[in-house]
């Protein structure tokens, strides 16, 4: 029993509160029921209409990482436990040695975000650090699509798919289903054009193809299946870009070109001819994804086949131009870095082989790991900073649409943790920000007035990012 009640909390009865789940490079909105000031279960946030109230397995999975066993329970220097208020001071040391030089020296390998509030606290990093190196990287990260993009329209694009208008659909090693951060407002999308009433809407219905090489969610559901290896997309690819523009009678002058590329092709000849034909007939409704891991070549064709069928996709020009961990991984091998920062994910397992990252991590004279857990890249590392979970967190995010969302803690964090915000605040500010303080601050520049009303809904979205179809392209 409480010696004082609090507010709005009766011990049984739950309370319900919106927050997001963060992704790679967009946020779930959720609402977390919380009994007695404890999270106990996560839902989808019905104010986002994608996903209509859904949420992934994952998403609900995440509550149970709150109350892991193995979660960090505090930082610690060489193995050895330090406070909360060490890490501050050791931090503190570190911003004024190098508010000296520019940042030479300084390095920080992020991963990616959507948060407005960080890439408010980056560009302020880069403002007072100049000559210090910030860096991305995820191991899911994959630019193939991007890179395809520049080849074909000279600028780096991602491209939203509205499935709602695709009549007919060719998935090339593409779980669209089940995988990203898009899946299930794909599916919501996908499945609401399969119901059928009565046998007048039977020719309403889309038509799902599928060329893949293993059997995924995506491909148990496709009309029609083939099977080809990964390494043989790109063939296939360019052996339907040559059916295509026969039927579209278009001459882009990548006739040759494809035809070199098609000359491995494995795939039925009449099954792409049927394809190729049933996909231009639906002209305007069609679509071509990608398997986000196939060559930019492919994403390239795939985009110029997108074209030529008018398919319903929307462009979003992407401008981050952040460095790569290859580009981090040279000035650690010459040398110039003296501090590294790791600001979670764990590059020691998952780097790619050939950058050997423990061993450039150790050219570092000093180096500081903020993750959930005690990992390979904490052992090596000279600090392990203790991190919060995202509902003990105040932060933000943006969906794959770009509405704002806010991400903000349940619970007051269970042990001597910190979070993104606060660790770059108290690098780029002599009076470190509050992280609410900074979500409120990034509320009002992007437009929002009511921040309760914010907090109450979960979503503000007349927040946007910018797009344009692709036949304007």
């Amino acid at each position: 029993p409480y010696a004082e009640q609090p507010e709005n909390l009766i011990p049984g009865v739950a309370n319900y509160y919106c927050t997001s789940v963060p992704g790679l490079n967009a946020h779930t909105p959720v609402i977390v029921e919380s009994h007695q000031g404890r999270p106990t279960k996560i839902e989808g946030n019905p104010s986002y209409k994608p996903f209509g109230g859904a949420t992934s397995t994952h998403n609900q999975a995440s509550i149970l990482d709150l109350y892991d066993p193995d979660r960090a329970t505090s930082s610690s220097h060489k193995r050895s436990k330090i406070s909360a208020y060490e890490v501050k001071d050791r931090l503190f040391a570190l911003k004024e040695r190098y508010a000296e030089n520019g940042g030479a020296g300084l390095a920080i390998l992020a991963e990616p975000s959507s948060s407005p509030s960080r890439e408010s606290l980056k560009q302020v990093f880069k403002s007072r650090y100049p000559k210090a190196v910030w860096a991305e990287y995820c191991p899911r990260q994959l630019t193939n699509a991007s890179i395809g993009s520049r080849a074909l329209l000279g600028s780096n694009y991602s491209t939203e798919i509205d499935f709602s208008e695709a009549d007919r659909i060719l998935a090339v090693d593409a779980d669209f289903l089940s995988e990203g951060d898009s899946a299930i407002a794909n599916a919501r999308a996908f499945a609401a054009k399969r119901k059928v009433y009565n046998k007048d809407e039977v020719s309403k219905m889309n038509r799902l193809y599928s060329v893949e090489s293993n059997l995924t969610i995506t491909g148990s559901m496709a009309d029609h299946r083939i099977r080809l290896s990964a390494s043989e997309m790109t063939a296939f690819l360019a052996q339907l870009a040559l059916e295509v523009a026969t039927l579209s009678g278009s001459d882009s002058g990548l006739g040759s070109v494809l035809s070199s590329l098609a000359k491995t092709a494995p795939a039925d000849k009449k099954w792409v001819q049927e394809c190729a034909v049933d996909l231009y007939k639906s002209k305007g409704h069609s679509v071509i994804v990608v398997g986000e891991h196939l060559p930019a070549v492919a994403h390239a064709i795939g985009l110029y086949l997108n074209q030529i069928l008018s398919a319903p996709i929307r462009l979003l020009e992407i401008t981050n131009s952040e460095h790569s961990i290859d580009t981090l991984a040279d000035y650690l091998e010459n040398n110039s870095v003296q501090s590294l920062i790791v600001l979670g994910g764990n590059p020691a397992f998952d780097a790619p082989a050939d950058l050997d990252w423990s061993a450039l991590q150790k050219k570092a004279e000093s180096s500081w790991h903020l993750s959930y857990s005690y990992n390979e890249t904490s052992e090596i590392s000279d600090y392990h900073i203790a991190q919060s979970h995202y509902l003990e967190q105040w932060s933000d995010g943006r969906t794959a649409e770009g509405h704002l969302v806010p991400v903000q803690p349940l619970i007051e964090p269970l042990f001597d943790s910190f979070d993104e915000l606060t660790l770059l605040s108290s690098l780029v500010h002599d009076s470190p920000k509050d992280p609410y303080a900074l979500v409120r601050e990034n509320f009002t520049r992007l437009g929002g007035t009511d921040f309760n009303q914010f907090l109450k809904l979960g979503l503000l979205d007349s927040v946007a990012y910018s797009k344009r179809e692709l036949a304007e392209s």
